[in-house]
């Protein structure tokens, strides 16, 4: 009975952090959806969303942190092979599902602004590595999903060396990367691709916590204090050249996906509100559905509140069908697929 107790407990204790994680989730996906139309949509909000605050960069942010501490959860629980193919499993049908409305939008409609890719473009976005490249991403939403690809290889190849706990101080050669970038872009004035090392960094916090909860550890807290303190000053440092993203915005952006997974990390007791919950589980599909959605509905050229209302609702409702009708089913079939081959190898 001891025995059956001791598992049932971290059993219920990881239920408890998958709702959690699965509320940030679903109310970052929220605000890139509403980032992306407000601004489309009204024009003094994608003003004042360039100049201050941009909700899809917080969305994004508070995303990363999120796989920081998912990703090193499953990799303690699975091996390489059942972690390689329940992630592709979960990733990548869905994704395809979403990159060929946008093509069939491509050709149906080429007025909403889809574009007819080169086959080195579509080959790229058909293996999602495109945000690691400057090439085009055919679903808006996907340039993260490369970055995220990445954060996948670096965690599995540390826990393949049994050294995963460890990876997360990878986090600073990320940082160093994105100051060292920041310094290249004021000297030289060029434009970087300083949110790939930075994402990466934002990454490493969500895995510094995992290992807080899990094990103890306070890697968090250099690693958090760095990140407030280099990013806002050599964002400002390097910035300037790119009128695209002002310092200001870029700092504050960053700062606030932070302070998003922080509130939730830290206030969030017992249970839930079923919407969060279920906000979360369609919150990939909706992340990637809903600029398609959007442009389908403002080519019937309704007044902006009416495309604004439809273009969330709807967005929502397409999600929950996909959810259910694709990501549900192969990701059942991914678990299959994998078995249930457990890690034996510790953090």
């Amino acid at each position: 009975m001891r025995a059956s107790e001791q598992m049932a407990q971290p059993a219920a204790t990881a239920q408890k952090k998958i709702a959690f994680l699965e509320a940030v989730r679903g109310v970052a996906a929220v605000i890139v959806v509403l980032q992306h139309i407000l601004a489309a949509q009204v024009p003094m909000f994608e003003t004042w969303s360039r100049e201050y605050l941009d909700l899809g960069r917080v969305g994004v942010v508070a995303f990363f942190v999120v796989s920081g501490y998912v990703i090193p959860l499953s990799l303690e629980r699975q091996s390489a092979r059942v972690f390689v193919l329940r992630r592709v499993f979960r990733l990548f049908p869905l994704y395809w599902v979403s990159l060929g409305a946008f093509l069939l939008l491509a050709g149906l409609a080429p007025q909403t602004g889809a574009v007819d890719p080169t086959p080195v473009v579509l080959i790229a976005n058909v293996l999602m590595i495109q945000g690691l490249t400057p090439l085009l991403t055919i679903v808006p939403t996907a340039w993260t999903l490369g970055i995220e690809l990445l954060f996948y290889v670096q965690e599995l190849t540390a826990a393949m060396a049994r050294r995963l706990a460890a990876a997360v101080y990878l986090g600073y050669v990320w940082l160093g990367i994105f100051v060292v970038a920041e310094l290249v872009c004021r000297i030289q004035q060029v434009d970087l691709p300083t949110t790939l090392p930075l994402l990466l960094y934002t990454a490493a916090i969500g895995q510094a916590l995992y290992l807080r909860d899990k094990h103890g550890r306070r890697a968090w807290q250099a690693l958090v204090a760095s990140g407030l303190i280099l990013v806002p000053i050599f964002t400002f440092v390097g910035g300037k050249h790119d009128p695209e993203w002002p310092p200001f915005n870029y700092s504050l952006s960053f700062l606030v996906g932070l302070l998003l997974f922080a509130v939730f990390y830290i206030f969030t007791r017992g249970q839930l509100h079923p919407i969060l919950v279920w906000l979360g589980a369609v919150s990939y599909a909706l992340y990637l559905i809903h600029p398609l959605v959007y442009r389908l509905v403002a080519l019937t050229g309704v007044n902006p509140v009416v495309c604004i209302a439809g273009s969330v609702v709807l967005s929502l409702g397409a999600a929950w069908v996909l959810h259910r009708t694709i990501e549900l089913p192969f990701i059942a079939i991914g678990r299959r697929v994998s078995g249930r081959h457990l890690t034996t190898s510790s953090a």
